[in-house]
């Protein structure tokens, strides 16, 4: 066997891990105090883009608000001019079929 290899071990693999999470491990200690205002200026940032976003939502709830409310309308009139012989398809039970 050659004691020269340029093979790496197990062991220098997990050492040189080790030492690369460590050194993360110490970015991340040292940066999470400013991760707060970091979030907090990126929302402030992105609020004139939301602006435009709030007169079309509430149109759409509207909207949809209407159409929900015309549907109930609708369904109870529909419902009261539907006559007791026919079905809620609007068939009449006895089908008779020419022959």
């Amino acid at each position: 066997m050659n004691s020269n290899s340029t093979d790496t071990s197990t062991s220098e693999v997990i050492f040189g891990v080790s030492v690369a999470l460590v050194g993360l491990g110490v970015i991340t200690v040292a940066l999470a105090p400013f991760a707060i205002p970091f979030l907090i200026l990126l929302a402030v940032s992105l609020i004139p883009f939301a602006l435009p976003a709030i007169p079309v939502a509430l149109l759409i709830g509207l909207w949809l608000a209407v159409r929900a409310i015309a549907g109930r309308v609708g369904g109870r009139r529909r419902a009261s001019l539907a006559s007791p012989r026919t079905t809620r398809a609007g068939v009449s039970p006895r089908v008779t079929h020419a022959r």
